[in-house]
């Protein structure tokens, strides 16, 4: 697929912002520098750790700001180097997009680094130039110090600094993010109209969450499958430690199986682990549930007991 094919898988138009009420203080004061930022033209910087809100910041910074025309993406952590040409060949001086927003900006090429420098102070001179808003979870400080950034695209990029905290460091908004993902997720209307019990939410809260938004929305999707009420409690938190996955996804089976076996046995403790529930098994195994039935029947057809469903509590 040529460049120019792909890039509309790179760019795309904005969509509305998520953002909440926080309670945390140290979020409060960036969403009141959020705010101040969308009130001026100028570019700026988004750091912070990988997956802890920069891109949802960028386009609530954009949104705020009333700026009319298109909101463009252009992620260096996928972007090849013929796509990033075509980006500044052709679309970065399409006056279309009123606002850029370049994640991972540490990745960009030093030939690259200088020409948007060059682009950004040739926008001084426009009554409406088109914004860019840089992120990256890299050490800007360090790379700058080591030559690894250009400086003065660093220095037109840093005159307005959105630093986000990492989810470990605000805690007191856990609580909300999780029920937001509990009440938007894509599992159907299956899984829909369920709470966390008080226990539940104090397991999360007490996480130390390394992988930040995304680990938290993996648990709370995890929590949904594994429920067998409409009311999450404890049991259903799988947080898989940094060192390894959590023991009750582990299975040990001897060397020399035969595979049918190994078949056997895994789908039989997937079942266990699911409670009996056919669907939630399906899923972790990653077969339809038609196949399932089919392996259940040859199961119980050989004389093999195999667990039955839990019901839903109401």
């Amino acid at each position: 697929m040529q460049a120019a094919d792909k890039i509309s898988h790179i760019y795309g138009e904005a969509k509305e912002a998520v953002c909440f009420d926080f309670v945390d203080d140290q979020m409060k004061r960036v969403m009141t520098l959020v705010k101040q930022a969308a009130a001026t033209n100028t570019s700026l910087l988004i750091t912070g750790e990988e997956s802890c809100g920069k891109k949802t910041l960028a386009r609530e910074i954009h949104k705020k700001s009333l700026r009319r025309g298109l909101l463009g993406f252009l992620d260096l952590s996928t972007a090849t180097t013929a796509e990033v040409d075509q980006f500044f060949l052709k679309n970065i001086h399409n006056a279309q997009y009123s606002t850029w927003i370049i994640e991972n900006i540490e990745r960009l090429s030093s030939e690259h680094q200088v020409q948007l420098n060059q682009w950004i102070r040739s926008q001084g001179e426009s009554r409406n130039p088109i914004r860019v808003i840089a992120t990256s979870f890299s050490d800007f400080n360090r790379e700058v110090h080591s030559g690894g950034f250009f400086k003065e695209l660093y220095y037109r990029l840093n005159i307005i600094r959105v630093e986000v905290p990492a989810l470990r460091f605000r805690k007191r908004d856990i609580s909300t993010l999780a029920k937001y993902y509990l009440e938007n997720h894509n599992l159907g209307e299956d899984y829909s109209n369920m709470s966390f019990t008080q226990g539940a939410l104090d397991a999360m809260i007490n996480h130390s969450w390394p992988g930040n938004l995304h680990e938290l929305q993996v648990v709370v999707q995890r929590a949904i499958l594994l429920s067998t009420s409409y009311e999450i409690d404890v049991d259903c938190i799988e947080i898989q430690s940094a060192e390894g996955m959590n023991n009750k996804w582990i299975m040990a089976l001897p060397i020399g199986l035969p595979m049918k076996d190994v078949e056997t046995h895994f789908i039989l403790e997937t079942l266990k682990h699911h409670e009996g529930n056919r669907t939630h098994c399906a899923k972790t195994l990653g077969i339809s549930l038609r196949t399932l039935r089919n392996k259940i029947n040859e199961f119980k057809s050989r004389g093999i007991d195999v667990v039955d469903p839990m019901r839903r509590a109401k």
